[in-house]
């Protein structure tokens, strides 16, 4: 069986992949097997027997003929040929024989395949199924002669399917002398292939000085910027960490100043990396480095100390921020490089540095936000301030409630952080913490005795009614424990605040939570004298059917209660369109024609659901109500009709689906 040639076709590691595509592991013809082995009497013999077939196919779509070309057997080659073997067969990999000759140096036989087969000069720049042509083969292994031979027979220097040229083969492999011969034979030394780069880019990244001096004497370009990015040769040298090829391309003319897309020079390539010795030369080779974009960011960030010396040293502004206003001291804070951030303090870096004024994040805040305690605790050693306020008012502790971390918490309490500092808003930490559904942080104010503001109101909301708005059920099962175990509360106080919370749950659609307030917590499901609503109301409103469900079934909600403007929840429902809840409010005795009464607000006297649904063009609603009996030509107490209530409706295109609606069960204009 034959393995087929496979390119590298990735730039990072083309010099590394393997060329072989391995067939399946079956045992090779009788032909096969004298053709691999060169038993030229053998094939004679197997030739002769009646029904030969010279053609026969292996496991890997191989003729004897390929097998006899991979494995040089130039006797049988020529017996094969002469007797009428396909010289342009292709195994199951479109590879020819031409093509394993090449990969395996067989220059004899690519020789006469060459100069007995017009058919075989004739698809000299075929390509197989991994996109490589009988030159790629021979580029790929360092087949000098073999590329020689086919170049005398036409081959194309360019040939690619995929932008890899044999050149490009030829150098992913460091193949000096292929390389050599194709320039020689005017290969395009500034071909392009994938991203942009050419032959040069890649053994600035990858190959030897011995390669790119080739390269730079046939006229490749040292400025040429790859793709997208615009990185030179002397970029990826530098990516590399490579100082030797660095200090070659510098010689050969490379500028040193050169930047990319994004304003990155050699210099910050190689630092940012942490190649420090190609660092200091690239400095040395472009005298207004500290002019350009300064690396000392991504330096603290990726943790290298020695590189950062060396620009400490040479006197790098550490207080100039990034594109996001951040200091190398922040970013150092935030990668959580603890010897970067001693190294930036002993310098001398602000620590009390901010973020711009609509954020206004300082070290500290992000240390609070990613739990960063032991370059917290080097920063409040440093005189950092634990009262510097976010531009939302936040404090580093505020900060810390809302992520979470307990052990930030503590050590900034410890340094005299005031824990019932407010942010804006009068808001505290247990409103932070309870919001964001940090059980231990709440825990720990309990354990602690900083519980104070745990039943405290800040914008009119209460820890609990956050937690329930947030749909945090262990935290809002938390604070209904601990109000219930603290003693001494005013229960009617408590029965309030839950009331809210159960709002809020309500609105938030946290049915888990609405059953533990009304279950655990005993909040009150009538709000009417203290809020002019009911959890009724208001699940109603917003078309939360299994709350609903819920209240009607295990609290036995009244569905007859009316707000002061006189509307029940079957109204609210059919106002805001939910039809699953109108219906399971019928269910459960509302009246389907029930109309507003005694309302605060007159003019809604009168008003009925079908009213509501035609106003608001809720046809789903109608065709409920309507499946229900209901009166399509009730009147308000202004004497408007559903027809008339569909004709006033916002939304003109939805007005004729509801009119015929209306008319075609019995509505009538008022006469």
């Amino acid at each position: 069986m034959v393995t087929d040639p496979e390119p590298a076709h990735t730039f990072h590691s083309a010099a590394t992949v393997p060329l072989s595509n391995v067939a399946l592991d079956q045992a090779p013809p009788a032909l096969h097997a004298a053709a691999a082995s060169g038993d030229l009497e053998l094939v004679q013999t197997l030739l002769s027997k009646e029904h030969a077939n010279i053609d026969e196919r292996d496991a890997s779509g191989a003729t004897a003929l390929l097998v006899a070309a991979r494995e040089g057997r130039l006797p049988v080659v020529q017996l094969l040929l002469a007797s009428g073997a396909d010289a342009a067969a292709a195994t199951n990999n479109a590879s020819t024989p031409l093509m394993l000759a090449a990969l395996h140096g067989r220059a004899e036989v690519v020789a006469l395949l060459l100069a007995q087969s017009p058919e075989v000069v004739g698809a000299i720049n075929a390509v197989n199924g991994s996109s490589y042509s009988a030159l790629h083969c021979a580029a790929s292994e360092g087949h000098v002669e073999v590329a020689r031979l086919l170049l005398d027979y036409g081959a194309d220097l360019e040939v690619t399917v995929d932008g890899w040229r044999p050149l490009h083969v030829a150098c992913s492999k460091e193949h000096v002398a292929v390389v050599a011969l194709l320039l020689s034979r005017g290969a395009s030394v500034d071909a392009v292939m994938q991203d942009g780069i050419t032959a040069l880019h890649f053994v600035a990244l990858q190959c030897s000085v011995e390669l790119a001096r080739v390269l730079l004497d046939a006229g490749a370009g040292l400025q040429t910027g790859a793709g997208e990015t615009r990185m030179t040769p002397l970029h990826l040298a530098a990516v590399r960490g490579d100082l030797a090829m660095c200090q070659f391309l510098v010689s050969r003319g490379a500028q040193a100043q050169a930047e990319t897309i994004a304003k990155i020079t050699p210099f910050y390539t190689a630092a940012e990396r942490g190649h420090l010795e190609v660092a200091k030369y690239l400095a040395s080779a472009d005298t207004e480095w500290k002019a350009r974009k300064s690396p000392v960011h991504v330096v603290a960030a990726n943790g290298f100390t020695d590189v950062l010396a060396f620009l400490l040293a040479e006197g790098v502004d550490v207080e100039a921020g990034d594109e996001f206003g951040l200091t190398a001291l922040c970013v150092a804070a935030v990668r959580d490089q603890v010897d970067i951030v001693k190294m930036l303090l002993a310098a001398g870096a602000n620590v009390n540095a901010k973020t711009a004024e609509s954020d206004a994040y300082s070290c500290l805040h992000y240390c609070a936000e990613l739990n960063r305690e032991e370059v917290m605790k080097l920063l409040i050693a440093s005189g950092a301030d634990i009262r510097a306020t976010t531009g939302a008012g936040h404090t580093p502790l505020h900060v810390a409630a809302i992520h979470g971390h307990v052990a930030i918490i503590s050590l900034l309490i410890e340094s005299s952080a005031d824990p019932f500092a407010e942010s804006g808003g009068q808001v505290s930490v247990p409103h932070l913490a309870a919001a964001a559904g940090r059980l231990a942080v709440l825990q720990y104010l309990v354990d602690n005795g900083l519980a104070r503001d745990l039943d405290c109101e800040a914008d009119g909301v209460t820890p609990l009614s956050l937690a329930a708005a947030a749909g945090h059920l262990e935290v809002v099962a938390f604070l209904l424990q601990w109000q219930d175990e603290r003693g001494g509360a005013d229960d009617e106080l408590k029965l309030a605040l839950r009331a809210d919370a159960l709002t809020c749950a309500i609105e938030g659609s946290h049915v888990e939570i609405v059953k533990l307030l009304c279950e655990q917590g005993r909040a009150s499901i009538d709000m009417l004298a203290t809020k002019d609503t009911t959890a009724l109301h208001i699940a109603a409103a917003i078309g939360s059917a299994e709350i609903v469900a819920y209240l009607l079934e295990a609290q036995h909600a009244s569905v007859r209660a009316r707000i002061g403007a006189g509307l029940t929840p079957l109204l609210y429902a059919a106002t805001a369109g939910h039809a699953r809840i109108v219906e399971a409010l019928l269910a459960h005795g509302a009246s389907v024609d029930e109309a507003v009464e005694h309302s605060s607000e007159p003019e809604l006297d009168g008003t009925a659901a079908v009213h509501f649904a035609a106003l608001y063009a809720h046809l789903n609603v109608l065709e409920t109500l309507v499946a229900h009996g209901a009166n399509v030509n009730a009147r308000t107490s202004q004497g408007t009709g559903a027809l008339e209530c569909a004709r006033d409706c916002d939304d003109a295109d939805a007005i004729p689906a509801v009119v015929a609606f209306l008319q075609a069960h019995g509505a009538t204009d008022l006469s």
